[in-house]
């Protein structure tokens, strides 16, 4: 039901700080909410909670016969008072936002001089505020209508600022939409899809006109983003936009942030894909900043398995082996507890295996328990390159077999990535069969493995050869 849904979504602080809200009569008179906070509260660890209506029941009304209109009822106003507290945490989340209402409300009741004392504070904290994001523009426009209804109810039509709401009408637009109009772009280069942008050639225009992409961070930030993933000669807009998350971070909100270094960093893996190596510094960077500034972790400190082993994969094909040790161990503990030791263990052994070190590698894939097939593909094509580079042809021979076996089994999950890992396997076959004297099989397995499509691990065989 919807109650047990919100509540089990609610972050801790949140049904800590509900404790208070609940207790004030301003906000809720009624005891059997109370009592149901306090039931759910006492029962939050306990995944054996039990929900049965006549268990809640007796826990609000003790020994009185059930009654399911009654229980229903008290789920309702218990409903309502956490959807109104979570209105309130909005309204309240930003000191410039509450300023706003609060001038607002001094408006509606036509008290002017607490309303001009009031806008200008709220005046004051907009030129002063550090993040500048999308909701800081829409407040702007905000408040230039405010102040435009104030001077329209003194007849004071000569003096209006309505320049001024067409500009900031203007700016909020246009992030709002070069937002949206990125976030498109990357949804239908994924799934193959084409949007109609609308009026976002005239809107870039505007904006390179009054030069917004230099002077409003946000509107630069993904004024340079689409850019990026529209112009051939990209590499200076994605440029420009490592200089605007460097010397504006300031301006965005961590999650904002957080978006924008993603932008950033599907950008460099899409370059580096096409064989650009200098990218592999670049994703380093961003993924190393992307950590260290807690602008990649989620908002309990948890950082994606995914961030974890791509930020050591880059590091170490870069060679930066100390730091990407230092970044390995320091932030397992910021890894889902469930998946910690898989993946550390993991990064631990191709960390080995890059220094060549196959003896302290090779025990720790082979004790992982598996649960992502990914990395469980990824430490079997470890092993096997371990196999190939000690000369271990019968363990490899084994390996290999049993790798074929598993694809065959795991085919229906792995779709297209099924023939890349077929792929390797037949490559490194012929690695095993053919004559490395004979100069002219050599350059036909050369031409083989190059021509091959998909082949991740193309580099490695041909280092091989």
């Amino acid at each position: 039901m919807k109650l047990y849904s919100l509540w089990s979504a609610l972050p801790r602080t949140t049904k800590h700080d509900l404790q208070e809200w609940l207790a004030s009569p301003y906000h809720n008179v009624r005891e059997d909410v109370r009592l149901f906070y306090a039931y759910l509260r006492k029962h939050d660890d306990d995944s054996s909670i039990s929900l049965a209506k006549n268990a809640v029941f007796a826990a609000l009304y003790g020994d009185i016969p059930y009654n399911d209109d009654r229980l229903r009822h008290a789920q309702s106003f218990f409903l309502k008072a956490i959807e109104a507290y979570l209105v309130y945490q909005t309204a309240h989340e930003s000191e410039v936002k509450k300023t706003f209402f609060l001038a607002k409300a001094y408006q509606n009741l036509q008290t002017e001089k607490p309303f001009l004392q009031t806008y200008q504070v709220l005046q004051k904290k907009l030129d002063d505020a550090e993040i500048q994001d999308i909701q800081y523009l829409a407040l702007q426009n905000d408040t230039e209508k405010l102040w435009f209804q104030h001077v329209v109810e003194k007849e004071r039509a000569a003096e209006n600022n309505l320049q001024n709401i067409l500009i900031a009408q203007e700016k909020a637009f246009a992030a709002d939409k070069l937002r949206t109009v990125c976030t498109a772009l990357s949804h239908q280069n994924v799934y193959k899809l084409a949007y109609d942008f609308g009026v976002l050639t005239p809107l870039l225009e505007r904006i390179e006109a009054r030069k917004w992409q230099e002077t409003v961070p946000f509107i630069g930030a993904y004024y340079f983003i689409f850019k990026m993933n529209t112009e051939t000669e990209s590499l200076p807009f994605f440029t420009a936009l490592r200089q605007k998350i460097s010397t504006d971070r300031a301006a965005f909100s961590n999650d904002e942030l957080r978006n924008i270094y993603l932008f950033a960093i599907n950008y460099a893996i899409k370059q580096s894909n096409k064989g650009d190596k200098t990218f592999y510094r670049q994703l380093f960077e961003l993924y190393k900043e992307g950590v260290e500034t807690g602008v990649l972790l989620a908002k309990n400190s948890e950082l994606s398995v995914y961030t974890y082993k791509n930020a050591i994969a880059m590091g170490l094909r870069i060679g930066e082996m100390d730091y990407t040790l230092h970044f390995l161990e320091k932030y397992k503990k910021n890894l889902p507890a469930e998946q910690r030791r898989n993946y550390y263990e993991y990064n631990l052994a191709r960390y080995y295996f890059t220094r060549r070190d196959f003896a302290q590698a090779m025990p720790l894939l082979d004790n992982l328990t598996y649960g992502d097939i990914f990395l469980q593909l990824d430490a079997k094509v470890m092993l096997l390159k371990i196999y190939y580079e000690q000369e271990e042809l019968d363990a490899l021979d084994v390996h290999l077999r049993s790798f074929k076996q598993f694809l065959h089994r795991k085919r229906a999950t792995l779709g297209y990535h099924q023939q890349n890992y077929e792929n390797i396997i037949h490559c490194v076959k012929r690695l095993m069969a053919h004559n490395p004297f004979d100069k002219e099989e050599r350059a036909a397995l050369r031409t083989e493995i190059t021509d091959l499509q998909p082949l991740t691990e193309r580099a490695w065989l041909l280092a091989c050869l």
